[in-house]
């Protein structure tokens, strides 16, 4: 009956850095405006903690920035079941940042998983009503995210077949949120998309990814749904990008543990607008054809599919060749090398953090190698 389904929530980059953090310290759960109904009503809720919340100032070393906000932030996800930490940035500030983040959520008693210290950092979540047990895994793309033994639980073959097995036997359904992607690009990279439907085919029930900035696109794979980016649920605008203020909550309705539909629920947030606001009318409509849209490439147009992530990268060429090869080397480069030693420090600087984070980041690397294949070609 659909008067018993279990509602299962899904948002993505909570992020209230900048000018949202002293609207996230006054305002607290309320900044999700009238959006607040709809996680209060969800029987369970999920949201990604993009930034560690911390007082610490010591940053680690990485490309891109360190974002961080007051423990006090914590507030505003108490009507969530559960907070997100898989993710780049959850160690911005080194482990007293993310001992720090997980004291906040500790604070105001709400799990957490994803991240963490040992053997918690691969430990999926459970929750479970009268109908349906429920497993969440949380895992990310390594991207100045994990050491030894801290940080973010991986994309790792081994270890996620192992979390999968584990919550076969303890759950009824099975959910992957994933933190990885293309920023700004609507729709997965190929191999992202060839990893999503293999956890599918391992026995997943949904894969939810986040981490674009933009809202993307989803698909239906054996009857399970896949979605590829949610946007950003609060996060101030750090790039100029007509897309970052607009994202969506994706409901699975569950009959026991059978999934009998799901919906998406758009919104658009802002400082302007101290939060979360709803679409309605005919922005809610414009919204929702245009994910349909990317819906109906990913099912039926391979060709475009493949186009698009090919112009995605034209625009991003510049970038990743500039960052992996730029400066040159020439003949007897090595013999200035060595009569200079300080060349080296000029010249890698944060270049070589940025050729790292090329080389270990699935995605920059999967970019990287299509458009060098790309320019092999021509």
């Amino acid at each position: 009956m659909f008067g018993m389904k279990t509602k299962i929530l899904f948002s993505g980059d909570f992020a209230p850095i900048m000018g949202y953090e002293k609207i996230a310290l006054q305002k607290k759960e309320l900044i999700f405006n009238d959006a607040l109904e709809i996680i209060n009503e969800a029987d369970l809720s999920f949201v990604n903690l993009e930034c560690p919340l911390t007082i610490s100032n010591k940053k680690i070393t990485k490309s891109g920035p360190c974002i961080k906000s007051n423990p006090k932030a914590i507030e505003c996800l108490k009507p969530f079941t559960v907070i997100g930490l898989a993710n780049n940035h959850c160690l911005d500030f080194g482990q007293e940042g993310l001992q720090d983040t997980i004291n906040a959520c500790n604070s105001q008693s709400l799990p957490y998983v994803g991240a963490g210290f040992g053997d918690k950092i691969i430990k999926p979540y459970y929750w479970s009503n009268q109908d349906v047990s429920i497993a969440i895994i949380a895992i990310a793309e390594k991207e100045f995210n994990f050491e030894k033994d801290f940080g973010a639980c991986l994309i790792n073959p081994r270890l996620n077949l192992e979390a999968i097995n584990e919550a076969k036997a303890k759950s009824d359904y099975i959910i992957i949120t994933l933190h990885g992607g293309n920023e700004y690009f609507n729709l997965p990279r190929p191999k992202l998309r060839e990893l999503c439907k293999y956890f599918i085919d391992l026995g997943v029930n949904a894969v939810i990814c986040h981490h674009p900035h933009v809202p993307g696109g989803y698909e239906v794979y054996k009857d399970s749904p896949i979605v590829y980016s949610l946007g950003n649920l609060i996060f101030d605008n750090i790039v100029d990008n007509e897309e970052w203020n607009d994202g969506y909550f994706f409901q699975l309705n569950l009959d026991k543990n059978k999934l009998i539909s799901f919906e998406l629920i758009p919104y658009r947030q802002s400082v302007k607008l101290k939060g979360v606001q709803l679409l309605k009318g005919k922005e809610k409509l414009e919204f929702l054809l245009k994910i349909s849209a990317l819906r109906h490439i990913l099912e039926n147009k391979e060709e475009e599919l493949v186009a698009l992530w090919e112009n995605f990268l034209e625009t991003k060429k510049n970038m990743y060749i500039s960052k992996m090869f730029i400066p040159f080397t020439f003949f007897a480069f090595n013999r200035l090398q060595k009569m200079f030693p300080f060349i080296n420090t000029l010249l890698m600087g944060k270049n070589k953090i940025k050729k790292l984070n090329i080389l270990r980041c699935a995605s920059h690397l999967e970019a990287l190698e299509t458009i060098l294949n790309t320019k092999t070609h021509d």
